[in-house]
């Protein structure tokens, strides 16, 4: 049997290893000083705004200046991953990426122990997650066109609406004003094949930018595995991935309001194997194609009278097609879903400055629909959501002096929805900014809620029409100790979850979604980044340690784990230059995790560690520049899983170059 005791007790022993280090990086503060070095990155998130009073100041803060949250930039999220964005988010404290096996598998976010439809990603500010399961699938995402990546940790309902229980991930587009051609080329293990382009071009007052990009994988990686006690080595099959993405964006600014307009299309197909059981792969023939379109026109600070306006509309449409020759559908027949969703909203916010206060109001108006063979009999065979939402926001600062001063900050949204409970979400956050001692002091309460997805209202045999919205009252506060030369920040939080929807058993064959449970989750951040040489070398190290459990009273499982939550997450990163060469290495730690609600000793997975390590080198002649770049990922073959059933892949060497032109 296996004993998860003793794999906490081996994660203790990273931690006891790791502490040391950082208090070793506390104690070289006084040689970056002495050095004189600027801060490497911007990966720490400077929300907070200087002390002096400006015009721009009025246009109103947001929940990201009362929130613990990272910024990346694209020169810094390329130095961990050329390929995937899930690579990325995994080096931010709070977040775990179910991967369910290398670069051609689903991959969804955890974000302190909530589940991946508790989480918002947008991109370039609408929404993307599917209103059919509430999961945005990180795959793909084309990391290569974006900007910057924005992490927040906490409970958002009061701004973003539905599912921000566990916080928000905005990507941004790459909008760069300069006139310029990117070309990039890498290729992998496993036939992986990455190329993309992005040229940018500034007409006056307009710049339009646009992207391509193509990856694939064949997917197909050595498994060793346990049948009937004897080792014995088997391939991951079905696991192909192609996807080709392209990207139009326009912006111009008039006035000094902005106005950005965005086209994305992304087509993608994939083999969908299905659990590893005794060296058989079940849905061996299984497939998913899917194609993406995204309309986004939007209106930034706006002036208008009084008044600061930002506004917008978002369009996006779904087509969703799932075969397996295996398998046979109602009819009969080969198994052949289709769906097609498409999304729509629309928005204006206005905010106005009152004495001290600064007033805001916003109205959205989101309309959503899926049509599918695999849906119960409702409407033929359609769903159609509307919801209209109403958020009023008030924020006060008080300047004490020169050196301190106090941000108070709070947001109420109300949502009513055509097919579900209305809801209203509070949320009241303060910060208390200290800058004579370069720290900030950060708190915020919010009560935030979750919709039921179609699949768990309409699908087929498994969904329950009158579901309830999950609930979740949060609690965050941390302090920040930032001089640009060297950060520390220490953040805790609870977050209490009701009306959980989750998968009960109706007979041995079916299952349903029901709320059930009740759960709290409560843990501590801790970040830290350091300079170590002027430019040369710096350091960060992250540690997450969580307590996620079924509190449910009368509960079997009362006391117990949420499953695929681990207690304790590591992320230690180096960066260093030598001889102008660049070298990076990621060493990313995740302690057991249970695969089952009843915490049975044979559902444990194991901790499981990797270290990634880059090398890249710039070469510049004139106005042409290039990146050559050598890299390996899980560079000591670590055998793990993540998912139960889903190995993952073994080290993985890619190697490419970047041109630009200018």
């Amino acid at each position: 049997m296996y004993n998860p005791l003793s794999h906490k007790t081996n994660g203790n022993y990273l931690i006891y290893r790791a502490v040391p280090v950082f208090v070793i990086l506390l104690s070289l503060e006084s040689f970056s000083l002495s050095h004189g070095n600027n801060y490497f990155s911007d990966s720490t998130y400077k929300v907070f705004p200087d002390v002096e009073v400006n015009a721009d100041r009025y246009k109103g803060a947001s929940s990201t200046y009362v929130s613990p949250g990272t910024f990346l930039t694209k020169s810094e999220f390329e130095k961990i991953s050329i390929t995937q964005i899930s690579d990325v988010l995994n080096f931010i404290p709070g977040i775990f990426i179910k991967d369910y096996g290398g670069l051609s598998s689903m991959k969804t976010i955890s974000m302190r122990g909530t589940s991946s439809n508790q989480t918002i990603i947008t991109l370039n500010g609408a929404r993307i997650n599917s209103n059919q399961n509430g999961i945005a699938e990180l795959s793909t995402i084309p990391l290569t066109m974006l900007d910057n990546i924005e992490v927040i940790r906490t409970g958002l309902s009061g701004y973003y609406g539905s599912g921000a229980m566990g916080g928000v991930v905005n990507l941004s587009l790459d909008n760069n004003s300069k006139d310029r051609v990117s070309l990039m080329g890498a290729y992998g293990s496993f036939n992986e094949n990455l190329f993309s382009i992005f040229a940018s071009n500034n007409l006056g007052k307009i710049n339009i930018s646009a992207a391509l990009e193509y990856k694939h994988t064949d997917g197909t990686f050595p498994i060793t595995t346990e049948q009937f006690g004897e080792s014995k080595e088997v391939v991951r099959q079905n696991n192909k991935f192609s996807s080709i993405s392209a990207v139009l964006n326009a912006t111009q600014t008039v006035f000094g309001s902005q106005y950005i307009g965005t086209m994305i299309f992304t087509h993608s197909g994939r083999g969908v194997p299905g659990a590893l059981l005794q060296g058989f792969i079940e849905t061996a023939d299984a497939n998913l194609e899917e194609n993406n379109f995204l309309f986004s026109l939007q209106g930034k600070d706006i002036n208008f009278k009084d008044f600061i306006v930002n506004n917008g509309v978002n369009f996006r449409i779904n087509n969703f097609r799932y075969t397996d020759q295996q398998s046979l559908g109602l009819d009969g027949k080969t198994l052949d879903n289709f769906f097609t969703s498409f999304d729509f909203s629309i928005f204006i916010d206005a905010k106005r400055q009152l004495g001290d206060f600064i007033l805001g109001i916003k109205a959205e108006q989101n309309m959503s629909s899926i049509k599918g063979d695999f849906l119960q009999k409702v409407s033929d065979d359609k769903i159609e959501r509307n919801n209209f939402a109403l958020s009023l926001s008030a924020e006060y600062r008080y300047y004490f002096d020169n050196s301190s001063d106090l941000l108070i900050l709070t947001n109420v949204r109300g949502d009513i929805f055509n097919d579900n409970e209305s809801a209203v979400s509070p949320f009241l956050g303060i910060v208390l900014g200290l800058t004579k001692w370069s720290m900030l002091i950060k708190t915020n309460v919010s009560y935030n809620f979750r919709v039921p997805s179609f699949n768990e209202l309409y699908y087929l045999n498994y969904g329950t029409a009158d579901l309830r919205p999950e609930k979740a009252l949060n609690y965050t506060s941390s302090i920040e100790y930032n001089n640009n030369l060297f950060t520390v920040e220490l953040c805790g939080f609870i977050t209490s979850t009701r009306d959980l929807i989750l998968a009960v058993p109706k007979s041995p064959a079916i299952w349903s979604a029901q709320n059930i449970g009740f759960t709290k989750n409560i843990g501590f951040e801790l970040s830290s980044r350091i300079s170590l040489i002027k430019d040369e070398m710096t350091m960060m190290i992250n540690y997450t340690y969580q307590e996620a459990k079924d509190v449910s009273e009368n509960s079997l499982n009362s006391g117990n784990y949420l499953v695929y939550v681990p207690q304790e997450l590591i992320n230690i990163g180096l960066n260093a230059t030598i001889f102008d060469f660049d070298l990076s290495g990621f060493l990313s730690y995740a302690s057991f995790r249970y695969s089952l609600q009843s915490n049975e000793l044979n559902s444990v997975l194991p901790e499981y560690y990797t270290l990634n390590i880059r090398i890249s080198k710039d070469i510049n002649i004139q106005n042409f520049s290039s990146r050559v770049f050598l890299s390996c990922d899980n560079i000591t073959d670590e055998s793990y899983s993540i998912v139960l059933n889903y190995p993952m892949p073994g080290r993985i060497i890619r190697a490419g170059v970047k041109f630009n032109i200018e």
